[in-house]
């Protein structure tokens, strides 16, 4: 009785449903001071069957932005790989370790994204980041959570990391 209910359930899945399942993703960022002053970003893309994807760079921002720009660079890639009509199903969770990067993005990115972050006092390259990543969070559905390296297997791993280069 219960392998037929299931194969019931299985048969009304519809082709848009069964892609809409596969479409949730988190996204781990992670950044390293370098000593020429840049900033070695990591976005660890990991998908509903635990692929993981690593989009790793360098950029000359502060460090919290550096993080900002990793996730928006996750996002990116994460948007960009999805058929246009899929792209309004996307369910995101975003962990990071970083207070003011969970905040800015639970609260701060809206108050001033509402405002087209006119009363935003950042540098213009904060603000056209920000301005960025508002665009995308708009249209995916995304969760911030801020995350220790011992919240779970994936924090660890990817917390306890002295530098980008042990992701590489």
């Amino acid at each position: 009785m219960c392998e037929m209910k299931s194969q019931d359930f299985m048969q009304q899945l519809t082709p848009q449903k069964k892609k809409v399942r596969e479409l949730k993703y988190s996204i781990y960022s992670r950044v390293f001071q370098t000593e020429n002053e840049n900033i070695d970003y990591i976005s660890v893309i990991i998908d509903r069957h635990d692929i993981k994807k690593n989009i790793i760079g360098s950029i000359d921002i502060q460090k919290e932005y550096g993080e900002i720009y990793a996730i928006l660079e996750g996002i990116k890639f994460i948007y960009n790989s999805i058929e246009m009509e899929y792209k309004k199903f996307i369910n995101l969770k975003v962990f990071s370790n970083n207070t003011f990067v969970v905040n800015l993005l639970r609260e701060w990115i809206y108050v001033w994204g509402e405002n087209d972050f006119e009363k935003c006092k950042l540098k213009q390259e904060y603000i056209v980041l920000l301005k960025d990543l508002y665009k995308y969070i708009q249209i995916i559905k995304t969760s911030i959570f801020w995350v220790t390296k011992t919240t779970d297997e994936n924090s660890w791993i990817i917390y306890s990391k002295k530098n980008i280069n042990e992701f590489k």
